[in-house]
C-alpha cells in the first residue's frame, strides 16, 4: 500500500507525525511491549497512588450543583444511591458528547431549548452543544490473493494469534486495526493535506450480524475529510440522564466536504489499481463495489459510512463572548467550572484526536495550577 501510494506521487515517510505535507507510512501507535498504553494506564493509574486522588467507578454524574452562579460540585448516582460531591472547582472531562449535555442538564446552555425540555436556566450559553465537528469515514474493501490477516482473527488462526500474544507479546493481536496511514491533497493548489487515509490487511463481512471478518483474504482502506466545514449539534431531550440526546452531526453539508470526500474515495480506488498491489488484489468487494457516480459516493458515506469517533467543538474555546469557555478553559457565565476535553476545540485538528487530548490535558494542568497559586 505504501509503495502503491508512492507510485501515485505520494512520498513515503518514516514518521507521519513529523510532516505537514502529503505522505504515507506506518501508523504511530501507543503500544509498548505488545500492549496499548491508554491515558488511564499511563497517567491515571500512577496518580491513583497519591493520597489526594479518589477514583469512583460505576457512577453517573447527573448534574452540576451550584450556589447562585458558582458551581459547588456534582450530583452523582451509583449502587449506593444519589449524593452530592462538593468541590472547590469542577473540571469537566466527559468528551464532546457528554460534556455539553451535562452542562445543559445543569442549566448551562441555549436558554430557549433548555426551557422547552423542562430545565431551569442557570446561564444562557447558546454555543453549548453547537459547532460539532466530526469525521465521516467511508471504506473500500478488496478481496486479496495473499497478504491478509483475516485468518488470524477467526477459527484456529485466532487461537494461534492469542497463544502468540500471551507467550511472546507479538503477532497480529499487538497491532492496530489500520497499520498504514496517509495524508493526501485532493484539491489542486491546496496547501496542507485535506484528507486522511487508514489501511489494514483485513476486511469486514457486513452481510452477517455483529463484527466478523471475511473467510477469504481481504483488505480495507478508509478515509475522511481532515478539517470538515460542516457543523452539527447535540442537545438534551430532557432533564433526565436516561432521555436520549438529540444528535445532528450534519455530515457533508458543504460543497467542500462533499468534494474532498468524493476525491479521496476515488484516490483509494486508483491506489489499489497500482502495479505495486497487482500481485495481491483480486477485486473490490462489498460494501463499496458498484458505487460509481459522485452522488452514489456521497450517498454511500451517509448510508454505509461511519463516524470517525472524533467528535469535537461542542464547548468551543475562544476569546469572544459567544465562546463556551475562555482561553483558560473556564466556562463563561459561572464560576468554579472548567471543561478539559476535545469539546473545547474550535475546529477539528488535522488528524486523530487521542494524542491532542492528552496534550490538552497536560497544558490544562499547568493553567489550573497557575490559577490556584
Amino acid at each position: 500500500m505504501i509503495a502503491a501510494a508512492a507510485q501515485m506521487g505520494v512520498p513515503t515517510v518514516e514518521d507521519l507525525n513529523s510532516l505537514d505535507s502529503s505522505g504515507f507510512g506506518y501508523q504511530p501507535r501507543n503500544i509498548w511491549k505488545g500492549k496499548r498504553q491508554s491515558a488511564a494506564k499511563v497517567f491515571l493509574r500512577p496518580a491513583m497512588q497519591r493520597p489526594n486522588v479518589t477514583v469512583i467507578t460505576g457512577t453517573d454524574v447527573l448534574r452540576l450543583t451550584h450556589a447562585g452562579k458558582r458551581v459547588t460540585g456534582v450530583r452523582i448516582r451509583n449502587a449506593q444511591g444519589e449524593r452530592d460531591v462538593a468541590a472547590r472547582e469542577v473540571i469537566l472531562s466527559a468528551g464532546a458528547l457528554n460534556s455539553p449535555t451535562l452542562l445543559q442538564r445543569s442549566g448551562i446552555g441555549p436558554a430557549a431549548h433548555l426551557r422547552s425540555v423542562g430545565v431551569e436556566v442557570l446561564h444562557d450559553a447558546p454555543g453549548v452543544g453547537h459547532n460539532m465537528r466530526e469525521h465521516r469515514l467511508l471504506r473500500a474493501q478488496y478481496r486479496l490473493r495473499k497478504g491478509s490477516e483475516n485468518a488470524s482473527f477467526q477459527g484456529a488462526g485466532l487461537y494461534l494469534s492469542a497463544l502468540r500474544y500471551f507467550l511472546l507479546k507479538s503477532g497480529p493481536l499487538t497491532s492496530a486495526a489500520f497499520e498504514v496511514g496517509g495524508f493526501i491533497r485532493t484539491e489542486p493548489g491546496s496547501g496542507r493535506p485535506d484528507a486522511q487515509l487508514g489501511m489494514g490487511p483485513m476486511s469486514i463481512d457486513s452481510s452477517t450480524p455483529g463484527l466478523s471478518l471475511h473467510g477469504f483474504p481481504g483488505a480495507m482502506c478508509g478515509g475522511y475529510v481532515m478539517r470538515p466545514e460542516s457543523r452539527g449539534s447535540i442537545l438534551i431531550g430532557g432533564p433526565d440522564i436516561a432521555t436520549p440526546a438529540i444528535i445532528d452531526p450534519n455530515y457533508l453539508a458543504t460543497d467542500y466536504d462533499r468534494r474532498v470526500s468524493v476525491a479521496l474515495f476515488r484516490f483509494i480506488r486508483t491506489m489499489f489499481a497500482q502495479p505495486a498491489l497487482a500481485p495481491f488484489v483480486v477485486e473490490e468487494i462489498d460494501p463499496s463495489a458498484g458505487i460509481e457516480t459522485d452522488d452514489e459516493i456521497i450517498d454511500a458515506y451517509h448510508r454505509i459510512g461511519g463516524a470517525g469517533y472524533h467528535a469535537a467543538g461542542t464547548c468551543r474555546m475562544g476569546e469572544d463572548e459567544a465562546s463556551v469557555v475562555d482561553t483558560r478553559l473556564r466556562v463563561r457565565g459561572v464560576e468554579g467550572l472548567r471543561v478539559v476535553d476535545i469539546s473545547v476545540m474550535p475546529s477539528l485538528v488535522s488528524g486523530n484526536t487521542n494524542a491532542p487530548a492528552m496534550a490538552m490535558a497536560s497544558r490544562a494542568g499547568e493553567l489550573i495550577l497557575a490559577d490556584a497559586d
